[in-house]
């Protein structure tokens, strides 16, 4: 009598361990695709540790001491950032349309336009590990804000002469693009 006493409470008891510790499972997985990334020995955020850009924009980490400290890294790297995507952004757009820059000199330029683009950069996280008491910060900007600044280093067409406008080989190089990344996605 007492074993089947003792069996029946185990029968009750064991669907409720399993219960609660799947729950434990699906919270600590919850958490892992939220933190994914150690700084210090310390778990952070997963933009912490590489930069997980949001939908239609460049981001940056800085990291500093303070909130702008870490802010000024930031805008730095992101400033960086910038001036590569707007300089091969130029390339690729003059090598797929064969025109040439308006703007012979597109390094000083550059460095200009990611100044005046940096101005309306924005935080988007930030995060202060315990441990080291430091602040990380992900700044950002559009990438519409980028590719205005590109369609400026090209001088616009005659349209008697062309038989496409800026615009449609704009676009073209938007769709080569958007190709280009699908069949990276699809590999």
């Amino acid at each position: 009598m007492k074993i089947w006493k003792a069996l029946s409470l185990l029968v009750v008891i064991m669907p409720l361990i399993v219960a609660c510790s799947s729950a434990k499972d699906a919270k600590s997985k919850a958490d892992e695709a939220h933190f994914a990334c150690k700084v210090g020995g310390e778990v952070a955020p997963k933009w912490v540790c590489g930069n997980t850009p949001f939908e239609g924009s460049i981001t940056e980490v800085g990291v500093g001491s303070s909130r702008a400290g870490a802010m000024a890294n930031g805008r730095e790297n992101l400033s960086q950032m910038i001036t590569v995507v707007i300089k091969s952004k130029v390339k690729e757009f003059s090598m797929m349309t064969g025109t040439e820059p308006i703007i012979k000199d597109v390094f000083k330029q550059n460095k200009k336009d990611a100044k005046e683009i940096l101005k309306s950069a924005l935080q988007t996280n930030s995060w202060n590990s315990e441990k080291t008491k430091e602040t990380y910060v992900q700044v950002g900007v559009a990438k519409s804000l980028i590719d205005d600044v590109v369609k400026k280093y090209f001088k616009p067409t005659p349209k008697a002469t062309t038989k496409k406008s800026d615009a449609d080989l704009w676009k073209e190089f938007q769709a080569k693009k958007s190709n280009d990344a699908l069949s990276k996605a699809l590999k």
